[in-house]
């Protein structure tokens, strides 16, 4: 009985973790986005996003 509310409790925290995480990046992706648009212009940034999208995609695996 012990053992699958600790399982819960740890998947509870791993999730709320992980929501963190995502919205840590998402400000963060954002702020960034910002400052590339102000620096460089669209071309540019869109270019970047491109690798940026290509990084996410091999960090997932």
């Amino acid at each position: 009985m012990s053992g699958v509310s600790r399982k819960e409790e740890e998947e509870r925290v791993l999730a709320s973790r992980a929501e963190n995480v995502v919205s840590g990046r998402r400000s963060l992706w954002i702020y960034w986005r910002l400052s590339c648009k102000v620096e460089r212009g669209w071309g540019e940034s869109r270019r970047l996003e491109r690798g940026r999208q290509q990084l996410e995609g091999e960090r997932r695996w």
